[in-house]
């Protein structure tokens, strides 16, 4: 099984640092600039893909706010969901904020590889 992951981040040159960390790894990655984007390629496509990985702070649509629409929708459901955060001022340890319950992961920039591919094995169970 390949996995298809939407990668959405309003900077480029953090989609392409870790669109070739998540290539390596063997992903299949398309790419978003915001939230409102992301969010429409989805609900054009429900089933294509099985993973996004969204930064927190974004504009037209804050990663939080895309997150919410992604979980509201039944058709979307199903996928896994990772946040990227460079250091934004949110308490990532409490597991009874509803973001945090609703995301399967988060990676702080700067990356680090090895921890991004063990995550993504063992969502997968690849």
């Amino acid at each position: 099984m390949s996995v298809r992951v939407l990668l959405v981040d309003d900077e480029e040159i953090i989609r392409d640092v870790l669109r070739e960390i998540l290539e390596e790894i063997g992903l299949v990655v398309e790419e978003a600039g915001d939230g409102l984007e992301a969010l429409d390629i989805l609900e054009n496509a429900p089933t294509r893909f099985q993973l996004v990985i969204s930064d927190m702070k974004m504009p037209k649509m804050s990663g939080p706010k895309f997150l919410e629409q992604i979980r509201e929708n039944p058709k979307l459901k199903h996928i896994k969901f990772i946040f990227i955060t460079g250091g934004i001022n949110y308490d990532f340890e409490n597991e009874q904020d509803p973001i945090m319950k609703s995301v399967d992961a988060v990676f702080n920039k700067p990356f680090e590889e090895d921890k991004i591919e063990e995550s993504i094995r063992q969502l997968f169970k690849l």
